[in-house]
């Protein structure tokens, strides 16, 4: 029965690091779709968003729409994020996609930054404490 509910999803999403591949019956090539966000916030996170808007800003600079940075916040500690837009998007597209993930997180918790925010057409993840990709 789980099988045949799968089977009868229209529009599945899988996200992983290296991969976002999207299918819908819709046309929604060349959209920035918030519809389905997810974020999750995390734990003990500062308010310096400067790594996620350099990765962010880097992304929408390449050809795969896709990046990986870190930032040294003190000699002893290092942080790691990445930005990823789905390939449809322009790069205008994606950088106001990624700009609009960063905010996400502001507007429902004014106290955390970091955070990993999934979207339709990008996806952002900043201040991690362990270098994941």
């Amino acid at each position: 029965m789980a099988l045949h509910s799968v089977l009868l999803v229209s529009q599945p999403k899988l996200v992983l690091r290296a991969l976002m591949t999207q299918y819908s019956n819709d046309n929604f090539f060349g959209w920035i779709r918030f519809d389905n966000q997810k974020f999750f916030f995390v734990p003990g996170a500062s308010k310096n968003t400067k790594l996620a808007k350099n990765v962010s800003r880097k992304a929408s600079r390449t050809p795969r729409l896709d990046e990986t940075g870190e930032f040294e916040v003190d000699r002893s500690v290092k942080i790691f994020g990445s930005a990823q837009c789905t390939r449809d998007l322009s790069s205008y597209e994606c950088r106001k996609c990624l700009n609009g993930a960063i905010s996400l997180p502001k507007s429902y918790c004014k106290r955390q930054e970091g955070a990993r925010v999934f979207t339709e057409s990008c996806n952002i993840r900043y201040y991690e404490l362990y270098k994941y990709f």
